[in-house]
C-alpha cells in the first residue's frame, strides 16, 4: 500500500482510484490517504468491501474535512460501518465543499446516524447524489432526510432502497418529495411502503416535474 500510495501521490494524471475488496486496514487506509493529498487530479476513489468498519470510516471522514482534498466521488459502500464511524462520517459533508457524490450502502449506520448525517447536509449545499441503500434507517431516517428535500439543496440522486420503511414513512417522505424541484433519480426499491405509501408517492409525482427515474 505504501508503494501504491507513493506512485498515486505523484502521478500527473490519476483521476480514479479503485481499490474495492482488498481487504485494506485502518492503517492502510490512512497511509493512502494522506499521500493522496497532494494529488489535485483524483476525484473519484471507491473503497467498497474492505471491512473498514469504525476505525476506516472514521480516517476516511478526516480526509473528507481536510481544505485540500479535491475528491467529488467517495465509495464506502459494504465496509461494516458502525455507529462510532458513521457518527465521524456524518459531519463531514458540514465542512466539505467538494464532495458531490457520497455512498454508503449497505452499512446499516442505523436511524440515528441517518439523522445526523440528514443534519450535517442541511448545512451542504454541493452534495448531489447520496446512496443509503439498505441502512435499517427505518421511518425516523427516512423522516430527516425529507425536509432535505424541502430545501434548496443541490440533491439530484437518493437511493434509499432497503431501509425497513413502511407505507406510513412512505406517505410522509411523499409530501416533502412533493415539495422538491431538484431530484431527477429516486430509488425506494425493497421497502414496505404498501399501497398507502405506493398512493402517497404516486400522488407526490403529479406535482414533482424533474423526477425522470
Amino acid at each position: 500500500v505504501r508503494l501504491l500510495a507513493e506512485a498515486a501521490a505523484s502521478h500527473p494524471t490519476l483521476k480514479s482510484l479503485v481499490l474495492d475488496q482488498n481487504r485494506l486496514s485502518g492503517s492502510a487506509v490512512r497511509r493512502l490517504l494522506r499521500a493522496l493529498r497532494p494529488n489535485s487530479t483524483l476525484v473519484s476513489s471507491s473503497l467498497r468491501q474492505n471491512a473498514l468498519c469504525n476505525r476506516g470510516a472514521r480516517i476516511a471522514a478526516d480526509a473528507l474535512c481536510v481544505s485540500s482534498t479535491s475528491l467529488v466521488v467517495l465509495d464506502l459502500s459494504n465496509n461494516q460501518i458502525g455507529v462510532e464511524g458513521a457518527r465521524a462520517l456524518a459531519s463531514s459533508p458540514e465542512v466539505n465543499r467538494v464532495l458531490r457524490t457520497l455512498r454508503l450502502a449497505g452499512n446499516r449506520i442505523g436511524s440515528e446516524r441517518v439523522q445526523a448525517l440528514a443534519s450535517s447536509l442541511a448545512k451542504n449545499s454541493v452534495v448531489t447524489s447520496l446512496d443509503l441503500h439498505e441502512n435499517a434507517m427505518c421511518n425516523e431516517g427516512i423522516a430527516a432526510i425529507g425536509p432535505l428535500l424541502e430545501r434548496e439543496c443541490a440533491l439530484v440522486t437518493l437511493r434509499v432502497g432497503a431501509n425497513w420503511i413502511d407505507g406510513a414513512g412512505a406517505k410522509e417522505f411523499a409530501r416533502s418529495l412533493a415539495r422538491n424541484s431538484s431530484l431527477t433519480s429516486l430509488d425506494l426499491r425493497g421497502n414496505r411502503i404498501g399501497s398507502e405509501g405506493a398512493s402517497g408517492i404516486a400522488a407526490s409525482l403529479e406535482t414533482h416535474e424533474s423526477l425522470t427515474s
